[in-house]
C-alpha cells in the first residue's frame, strides 16, 4: 500500500491503523490538514483509532462504494498509469521499479494533464519545474538569467498566477467531466429503489474475487446517498452492506399461475433430478383431459381446446426419433470395457425384467453380442402421490465415460438463461417427451451401450441417459432447431421457453 502526495511516495511498513495513522500525519506535516479524505472500506481506515483521529483534526471523512472503484476514480486512474509506466520500463531494470519510482513520478507530475491543461507541478508551485529535457536545453543554449525581484513582487506575481492558473484549470476539468459525462451516459438509466423493495444483488464469487454473479433476492433497508443503498444480504457473516445502484437491479415477482397443462395422469409434481425413462406407452395423445386454469374465460378455454386440437400428434408419451442427427461414442484405440453385473435385491428382479421388456417393445433397446458390459443400478424415485415408493432403472456408464474423448459443445448458462427471461411478461414452456431416446445411435455406438442383466446382454439404439457426451449432442440438437428464433425462445436441454412481452 503506498501514499502518494506531492513530490513524496509513502510506503508504510505495515497497513494496521497506527502504521497507517503516523504514514498520514507525516503527509500532513508538510502540506497541512485537509478538509475531507476519501478511502475505500479497509478495517484499518474504518477502525475506531483513525476515526478518533479524523475527529480531533476536524477533516470529515468519506468511504467509497463497495465493489465500485468509480467513486475513487481519480485514485484508480493514477494507479493504472502508474502501472503502464513501470511496464513500459525496459525488462532488464523493470525489476527495479522501486528504485526507479522517484523518476517515474517526477516525470508524471511534469507533464500536463488532459483534464486541467497544467502539470502537476506548476498547479503546486505556480511555475514550471526543472526537468532532464530542460537542462538539455540549457546545455545547448545560453541560459538566460532571471531579472532582480524583490520579495514584494514576487509574492504577488504568484498569487496572480496562481488564481490564474486554478481559474483555467477549473474551467478545464469542467469541460472534461462534461465531455466523459456525456460520452459515457449515452445510454445510462437512473435506478431508483426504495426501502423494502426486493432486488437482485451482484457480489463478488468466493474465493474468485474477479468473478461476480447475482443473487438474491434482497431487501432494501436504507437509501445512504443519492446512488448507494443499505441492502440486507440476510447473512450471518455480513448482514448489512452498501451497495451502488449499478450493481442492483429490481426483482419481479411472478405470479403462480399456470393457464394450461398437458401432462400424465400419474405424472409426479414435484422437481425430480433424475429424468423418468419409463413414461406410460398405452396413452399416445394427451389432449382429452387437459386441466385449464380457473381463470380463463369459456372462450379462451375453446380456443385452447382448438390449438391443442390442431396440434394433437404432438402431444404422445410415446418417443419418436429425429434424423436431424445422431450420437456417435469415440473411444480412440482403447480396449473394450467390461464390468461385473451388480447384484440386484429380490424385490427389484422382477421391475427389471418388466422395464428391460418395455424397452424392448419400444425398440429402445435390443439384444447385443458386444464384448462391452456396464452395469445395470437402481435408484429410489420421491414418493408418489399413493404414498408407494418406486424405483428407477439406470446404467452405470462411468467405464465407458472414462475412455470418451470430450465434446465441446457449450451447455447454456442457467444465470445466462434467466436473465434472458426476465423481462418477459408471458413464457411458454415445453418438456420433451423422453428427450434424450429422440436421436438414434451410430452403430458403432449402439455396441459401446451394451448392458448385462441376470436375463441378458442388451444394447440401446438410441442415445440414453449417463453418457458423457449426450448432454452437448442433445443441446447441440435444439439449438439447431431454435436457430433464428433466439430473440423469444430459449433452451436448456430438453426443456424449452418460448417468452414474449405481450
Amino acid at each position: 500500500m503506498g501514499v502518494t502526495c506531492q513530490a513524496r511516495w509513502y510506503f508504510p511498513t505495515t497497513t494496521t491503523a497506527p502504521a497507517m495513522a503516523k504514514a498520514l500525519l507525516g503527509i500532513f506535516s508538510r502540506v497541512g490538514f485537509p478538509k475531507e479524505v476519501v478511502s475505500d472500506r479497509g478495517s484499518n481506515f474504518m477502525s475506531a483509532y483513525l476515526k478518533a483521529m479524523w475527529k480531533e483534526c476536524g477533516v470529515t471523512y468519506k468511504f467509497t462504494t463497495p465493489y465500485h472503484p468509480q467513486t475513487n476514480g481519480l485514485v484508480e486512474r493514477f494507479n493504472k498509469t502508474l502501472k503502464g509506466m513501470i511496464m513500459g520500463l525496459p525488462e532488464k531494470i523493470r525489476r527495479r521499479w522501486d528504485v526507479l519510482l522517484p523518476c517515474l513520478l517526477f516525470a508524471y507530475r511534469e507533464v500536463p494533464q488532459k483534464g486541467v491543461g497544467f502539470s502537476p507541478f506548476e498547479l503546486l508551485f505556480g511555475h514550471p519545474v526543472k526537468g532532464p529535457l530542460t537542462l538539455v536545453k540549457e546545455g545547448w543554449e545560453q541560459p538566460l538569467k532571471a531579472p532582480k525581484q524583490d520579495i514584494l513582487d514576487y509574492v504577488l506575481g504568484l498569487r496572480s498566477r496562481m488564481a490564474e492558473y486554478m481559474k483555467k484549470a477549473s474551467k478545464n476539468l469542467q469541460a472534461s467531466q462534461e465531455l466523459q459525462k456525456q460520452w459515457h451516459g449515452q445510454k445510462a438509466v437512473l435506478i431508483q429503489c426504495k426501502p423494502g423493495q426486493k432486488v437482485w444483488v451482484l457480489e463478488p464469487v468466493a474465493p474468485r474475487a474477479l468473478q461476480d454473479k447475482w443473487s438474491g433476492p434482497h431487501i432494501i433497508v436504507e437509501k445512504k446517498g443519492e446512488v448507494t443503498y443499505l441492502v440486507d444480504l440476510g447473512t450471518a457473516r455480513s448482514p448489512l452492506e452498501v451497495f451502488h445502484v449499478n450493481r442492483l437491479k429490481p426483482y419481479y415477482d411472478r405470479a403462480d399461475l399456470t393457464l394450461l397443462m398437458a401432462t400424465d395422469e400419474g405424472q409426479e409434481e414435484e422437481s425430480d433430478p433424475l429424468p423418468d425413462l419409463f413414461s406410460s406407452t398405452e396413452q399416445d395423445g394427451l389432449v382429452e383431459g387437459v386441466d385449464l386454469a380457473d381463470c380463463l374465460t369459456a372462450e379462451q378455454k375453446d380456443q385452447c381446446i382448438n390449438l391443442l386440437g390442431q396440434f394433437s400428434e404432438l402431444f404422445s408419451t410415446v418417443p419418436g426419433t429425429t434424423s436431424w442427427c445422431e450420437h456417435t461414442i469415440d473411444t480412440g484405440d482403447s480396449l473394450p470395457v467390461k464390468s461385473k453385473i451388480f447384484r440386484q435385491p429380490d424385490n427389484v428382479r422382477d421391475c427389471l425384467k418388466q422395464e428391460v421388456q418395455k424397452m424392448l417393445e419400444l425398440g429402445v433397446v435390443e439384444h447385443s453380442e458386444s464384448p462391452r458390459a456396464s452395469p445395470v443400478v437402481f435408484v429410489p424415485k420421491p414418493h408418489s402421490k399413493d404414498g408407494k415408493r418406486e424405483i428407477r432403472f439406470c446404467v452405470d456408464y462411468r467405464g465407458l465415460n472414462q475412455v470418451t474423448k470430450n465434446d465441446a459443445h457449450p451447455i447454456p448458462r442457467a444465470d445466462e438463461l434467466i436473465d434472458t427471461l426476465a423481462s418477459a411478461k408471458y413464457l411458454s414452456t415445453f418438456d420433451l417427451t423422453a428427450g434424450y431416446w429422440k436421436i438414434e445411435l451410430s452403430e458403432d455406438a449402439k455396441a459401446k451401450t451394451a448392458f448385462s442383466t441376470n436375463g441378458g446382454h442388451y444394447q440401446f439404439t438410441v442415445m440414453p441417459f449417463g453418457l458423457k457426451n449426450a448432454p452437448a449432442t442433445f443441446q447441440r440438437l435444439v439449438n439447431t432447431v431454435l436457430q433464428g428464433l433466439e430473440a423469444f425462445s430459449a433452451a436448456y436441454l430438453d426443456d424449452i421457453a418460448v417468452f414474449s412481452s405481450t
